[in-house]
């Protein structure tokens, strides 16, 4: 799957890996949206189906989704300087 935007996220074709580093780089502190966030990042499980099972907020969950599109479209724009 192409991605429209550099360092785009999208469901279910991220690593592990890649989205604990994003969390560990971002301000997202609460575990329910981490875990939210997971499953939909990582699991490929939908939105609603995610806030459901963690009992979180739709907005607490879009919030946080887009906090890790921008710094993952940052990082992505910044790997350039560190490639050798």
């Amino acid at each position: 799957m192409e991605r429209a935007r550099q360092g785009w996220l999208v469901s279910g074709f991220i690593s592990e890996e890649q989205f604990w580093l994003l969390v560990k780089a971002s301000s997202i502190r609460s575990d329910k949206v981490v875990n939210a966030l997971f499953d939909y990042l990582v699991n490929g499980i939908s939105r609603k189906e995610s806030c459901a099972r963690y009992d979180v907020n739709s907005g607490h969950f879009s919030i946080g989704l887009g906090r890790l599109q921008q710094l993952s479209h940052t990082a992505a724009k910044l790997s350039r300087f560190y490639q050798l």
